[in-house]
């Protein structure tokens, strides 16, 4: 009886996109998911084909990718490790850690220049508002408190290095600051535009009251006279004299005016005082 051993040396290796293919030297193949081995997955094409075999044939090893693996892994079908990210030196971290801390300390301290500038702004405008000596005097001696509170803060940063990160939060601080006051005179002036318009809205609507009520009152004082002018209840032959207001018949006999040779405007072709005047203004 023949017992043939088998040989589990590599002898060839095959990447392709979703495999690993080793050939053995017994004639068997193998062929695993290429997501078990999460270096050869994301390397390039180039990176997984410069491969080289272990020993004799008892491993296989990527130096681009620094990967390696086993006859006997990989018969025994385990996966890769999940790559471990490298863990950072002690010294990496003191340096993050300071320069996390002299960004904390630097902004801190350029908000706090900001405001003691700001501060001190209103005290000197103060200052020269008030006649008294003695109180400009007081004033004077905080507004230079102040000052010398921002000489300590920039010898600090200078002693500390973080001069230029100072100064960068110390001017957004500013624009923000000047963003906002402009911000706030835009919306005065929006209202105080809309306050001129409303003013004029309100006197165009009050002159326009105004008018319509001259323009009712004329109305009032035309029917008026109309009523005035109005027949009288004497009764009158049909067809005897003119049809006119008896205020149009005393006009007319006041001017010495025929109402027969006058034509009415009013109602029915009634004659009115204006008729009975404007023929006289023909005349």
């Amino acid at each position: 009886m023949i017992t043939s051993v088998a040989d589990e040396r590599i002898k060839e290796v095959r990447v392709t996109d979703n495999e690993l293919v080793v050939a053995l030297a017994d004639g068997r193949t193998l062929s695993v998911p290429l997501v078990w081995y999460p270096r050869l997955l994301n390397a390039s094409a180039e990176q997984r084909n410069d491969c080289e075999l272990i020993g004799d044939g008892e491993g296989v090893h990527w130096p681009q990718i620094d990967e390696d693996l086993s006859a006997a892994g990989l018969l025994r079908g385990v996966p890769a490790p999940a790559a471990r990210p490298p863990r950072p030196h002690a010294e990496d971290i003191g340096v993050q850690a300071v320069n996390m801390a002299k960004d904390f300390y630097s902004d801190s301290i350029g908000e706090a220049k900001s405001t003691l500038q700001h501060d001190r702004a209103e005290l000197e405008s103060l200052a020269e508002q008030i006649p008294e000596e003695e109180v400009r005097v007081q004033i004077q001696e905080m507004v230079d408190s102040f000052t010398a509170i921002e000489d300590t803060i920039d010898q600090s940063a200078q002693n500390l290095g973080v001069v230029d990160t100072v100064n960068q939060t110390l001017q957004e601080a500013q624009e923000t600051a000047g963003q906002a006051a402009q911000g706030a005179q835009d919306a005065a002036e929006e209202l105080d535009q809309l306050a001129r318009e409303s003013y004029q809205a309100a006197v165009d609507r009050a002159f326009d009251v105004q008018k319509s009520g001259m323009r009712l009152s004329r109305r009032f004082f035309e029917n008026w006279v109309e009523t005035l002018e109005e027949p009288s209840g004497e009764s009158e032959e049909e067809g005897d004299q003119p049809d006119a207001t008896e205020a149009a018949r005393r006009k007319a006999e006041e001017l010495g005016v025929d109402l027969s040779q006058i034509e009415g405007t009013g109602s029915g072709g009634r004659i009115l005082v204006r008729d009975v005047v404007a023929a006289v203004d023909r005349v």
